[in-house]
């Protein structure tokens, strides 16, 4: 298996309460069937405010006012402040860490829908720089279209380089580009 990470990717640190934004509001955020099983279990006041907060039928945390029903006031996790990371849904755990999956790749990155993600991703000064790792984890996916796998990774690397090629503006670059399609 190879892995795929972009050199940026360790500074990612989340700033919680300090975040002018929340990844907490504004979506559903879903609970893998191993913390579902988990919060199931918990007991106590914050077992009862689990089984309260869940849609057990959708497997995701109830929102109001389109907020997770664990983020308090502060902008926190209460779920966190009270059993910290290892009370987290995989969802919680991981974002804004996202892992695209392919046929015998593993590309991991961040996402910009995360303001502080953001900053690091769009305001470094170096081109980014993609590190790889290899393991001996084999896998095959039996609907794997190669071919359109390698189209779409010639795709990205056309656009990778138009992006790191910083002699000329954005615009100039991409109009070189749309001129040759």
């Amino acid at each position: 298996m190879q892995y795929i990470i972009p050199h940026y990717y360790k500074k990612f640190a989340c700033i919680g309460g300090d975040c002018p934004d929340t990844c907490c509001a504004g979506w559903q955020i879903m609970i893998d069937p191993a913390s579902l099983k988990k919060y199931r279990q918990t007991k106590g006041r914050l077992g009862s405010r689990l089984h309260n907060e869940i849609d057990w039928e959708e497997g995701a945390f109830r929102q109001y006012e389109k907020r997770c029903a664990f983020l308090n006031e502060e902008n926190l996790c209460d779920l966190y402040a009270e059993k910290g990371e290892k009370m987290l849904c995989r969802t919680c755990r991981m974002y804004p860490r996202h892992i695209e999956e392919y046929e015998g790749i593993r590309e991991i990155s961040l996402s910009l829908s995360c303001v502080e993600a953001a900053k690091i991703i769009l305001g470094g000064k170096e081109p980014v720089r993609f590190l790889n790792k290899e393991d001996d984890r084999e896998e095959t996916y039996e609907s794997f279209d190669f071919f359109l796998f390698t189209k779409l990774m010639d795709v990205r690397e056309a656009m990778i380089g138009i992006l790191q090629d910083r002699k000329e503006s954005m615009e100039v670059r991409i109009g070189k580009e749309i001129g040759r399609a």
